[in-house]
């Protein structure tokens, strides 16, 4: 879940009433015996009336299968990390793609300066690139 949650946080869930989760809202369920973590970017509901989520980690580009509304466990509502807490944000998954795209550019320009490309020349790479 980088960059929302760093390996050591500390994640408070609470109960949450499934009609009230929104898109953006970070939910804990459990598949094969693992407890997981993702944020919900999208929301169906069947002609029956149950509702399913589409829900994908933050740094991960495929959404796990389908949550229905009694897998889940939770809302993530607070973190802990280290001395400070903070309220979980429900964030848009633009947001979060955004986010990802500037760390992935961020990761490509490291790469490049360390085979030793000058500055001018990752200038010239990004301005070619539209970035």
């Amino acid at each position: 879940m980088f960059p929302f949650l760093l390996d050591g946080d500390e994640v408070i869930i609470e109960r949450a009433d499934p009609e009230d989760l929104r898109i953006g809202d970070v939910v804990m369920y459990v598949r094969k015996e693992l407890m997981i973590v993702h944020r919900i970017i999208k929301i169906y509901t069947t002609g029956e009336g149950r509702r399913h989520f589409v829900v994908r980690g933050d740094n991960l580009s495929h959404p796990d299968q389908p949550v229905w509304e009694e897998e889940i466990g939770g809302k993530a509502t607070r973190v802990i990390r280290g001395n400070l807490e903070f309220s979980a944000p429900s964030l848009h998954p633009l947001i979060i793609s955004a986010a990802r795209f500037i760390l992935n550019q961020g990761r490509r320009i490291k790469s490049i300066l360390n085979l030793g490309i000058t500055q001018k020349d990752i200038i010239e790479y990004l301005k070619r690139r539209g970035i």
